[in-house]
C-alpha cells in the first residue's frame, strides 16, 4: 500500500492538497512566489513525514503481534 501511494504521488497522480495554488512561473521571481513555493514544500514533506510516522507504527504492530504468537 505504502509502494502504490509513494508511486502515484511520485507521478503527480496522488494529490496532497487539491486546494493548493499552483503558481506561475512570474510568481517565482518575486519574493511571495517563492515564500508560496516553500510553504507548499513545506506541506509536502509534513505530509511524507506522517505517512511514513503511520508506516512505522503499523510495522511496530505488526512485530508485535507476531512476537506474541
Amino acid at each position: 500500500m505504502l509502494f502504490r501511494w509513494r508511486k502515484e504521488y511520485f507521478e503527480r497522480q496522488l494529490v496532497a492538497d487539491e486546494r493548493k495554488v499552483k503558481s506561475t512561473p512570474s510568481d517565482v521571481h518575486s519574493e511571495q512566489g517563492q515564500l508560496r513555493q516553500l510553504k507548499e514544500r513545506i506541506a509536502e514533506l509534513e505530509l511524507e513525514n506522517d505517512l511514513l510516522k503511520k508506516w512505522q507504527r503499523f510495522l511496530a504492530e505488526q512485530r508485535r503481534k507476531n512476537s506474541r504468537s
